[in-house]
């Protein structure tokens, strides 16, 4: 199945920024219904950063995207080290921490019992909140506890969070074939030490997931948070770790699922004017 794309080099396949302007939508949206499950059937979904837009509003900018999910092989599918770093600095108090905890919770419930989940909070540090434990039902009932517990902190320091994700994944990479690391911030960065270049964002991210290093461990996938998220740090630091970019929490599912082999690759059409 074709489609057609219109996306930056370094924006795939779930990394978009703001589309649409001066948009809006008469009615609400009809839902994609997906087709019957069964054997060798593709699923359409979508998402979109507003569920609707009603009559006489309008958003300068939306992102929308449409997935297609080839059919799950889950028993052939490759066991996973996932690294789920979150910032819990002062900016993300309130609803984007909310919408945090809420994200992890789809993370957890995409993992199969054979994946290992290891989460990092980071503000002025970064601290294991989970370590590396398999998402048996046990583990994935401890890492909602630990989530569900974590409290806005203080100044936010992504090197920090992503030196301690880098060394979480160095310890397990002879452990599984696949790994991954997801970064759910708003991007704002205060113990940055680089600001004669503001638009090189290399200096967040650590040698062992830098794109140009042969021990690279995983590339890091990165999702905004916010209405004022800094976008450019965040794709920034996608691009620097061959990841992905993307400004819906709900994309992170499929995200998951491309990192293992056999979980049914997902292929993506994205919905510009």
């Amino acid at each position: 199945m074709a489609f057609t794309m219109r996306m930056s080099a370094r924006r795939c396949p779930i990394g978009f920024g703001s589309m649409g302007h001066g948009a809006q939508n008469d009615e609400e949206e009809e839902p994609v219904e997906p087709p019957p499950a069964g054997n060798g059937v593709l699923v359409l979904t979508k998402h979109c950063e507003y569920p609707s837009i009603p009559n006489g509003a309008a958003h300068d900018g939306f992102a929308v995207m449409v997935q297609v999910k080839a059919p799950s092989q889950a028993a052939g599918s490759t066991p996973l080290d996932l690294v789920a770093v979150l910032d819990v600095s002062g900016s993300m108090a309130g609803p984007k921490l909310e919408e945090v905890k809420r994200a992890m919770g789809l993370v957890v419930d995409s993992l199969g019992a054979r994946d290992r989940l290891s989460v990092v909070a980071f503000s002025d540090d970064a601290r294991r909140v989970v370590p590396p434990t398999r998402m048996s039902g046990d583990g994935k009932a401890a890492a909602r506890l630990a989530v569900e517990s974590l409290a806005a902190g203080s100044t936010t320091n992504i090197r920090a969070g992503l030196d301690e994700a880098a060394k979480v994944v160095e310890e397990c990479r002879h452990d599984n074939d696949a790994a991954g690391v997801i970064l759910l911030s708003d991007g704002y960065d205060n113990h940055r030490t680089n600001t004669t270049t503001p638009a090189d964002y290399g200096d967040l991210v650590p040698p062992y997931l830098a794109l140009d290093k042969s021990w690279r461990g995983a590339p890091a996938h990165t999702f905004a948070l916010g209405s004022d998220r800094d976008e450019e740090a965040l794709h920034g630091i996608s691009a620097a770790t061959g990841g992905t970019f993307s400004l819906l929490t709900d994309a992170l599912p499929a995200c998951i699922a491309g990192m293992g082999g056999g979980r049914g690759m997902p292929l993506y059409a994205l919905a510009y004017p």
